[in-house]
């Protein structure tokens, strides 16, 4: 099984893949983890897309989490058999952000690449209150939807993420 997990910073894409790594007992991939270098610096764009073409062509089964569109995109959306598109609210991302911060301020998190302490800083509150949120984005998000909606699940709040959770058990 192939499961791809896009959508807002702060929805729970980590979470989720966790989960459901376990649950299935199949790879993991957070693409945080593939971008970053220690102290949030980016990767060559070249080495991020060559270790993620290495790891979709190791392994069978996996979950990644993560949009990053400009890497193998479209292949992933392809190859995947289960999109789960994580869209909740602004504000509830941004209080979800907040949450994630207060538990792991000054740590590295589970799905943040080594060295990677927790920040909460006005470029992320931005990008996560607005960047993320333009309309480009959104007309993405609607045409994957309308592309691969035969193998895409739309989850808008955290009821909605809970009863899929209950769902699979």
């Amino acid at each position: 099984m192939k499961i791809m997990i896009i959508g807002y910073s702060g929805s729970g894409k980590s979470t989720l893949a966790r989960y459901l790594s376990s649950l299935y007992q199949i790879e993991l991939l957070h693409l945080d983890q593939l971008f970053f270098r220690e102290n949030w610096q980016p990767r060559a764009n070249q080495d991020v897309q060559a270790d993620l073409s290495a790891f979709l062509q190791h392994h069978h089964d996996w979950v990644i989490d993560g949009v990053y569109s400009r890497f193998l995109f479209q292949e992933r959306l392809e190859l995947a058999d289960q999109i789960i598109f994580l869209d909740f609210p602004r504000w509830a991302a941004f209080g979800r952000i907040c949450k994630r911060y207060l538990t792991y301020r000054g740590k590295t998190r589970p799905s943040a690449a080594h060295g990677c302490q927790e920040r909460l800083d006005w470029p992320f509150v931005k990008f996560v209150l607005f960047t993320s949120r333009h309309p480009k984005r959104r007309a993405m998000y609607d045409s994957i939807e309308q592309q691969y909606g035969h193998k895409l699940i739309h989850i808008r709040s955290q009821n909605e993420l809970d009863d899929y959770i209950q769902d699979l058990k």
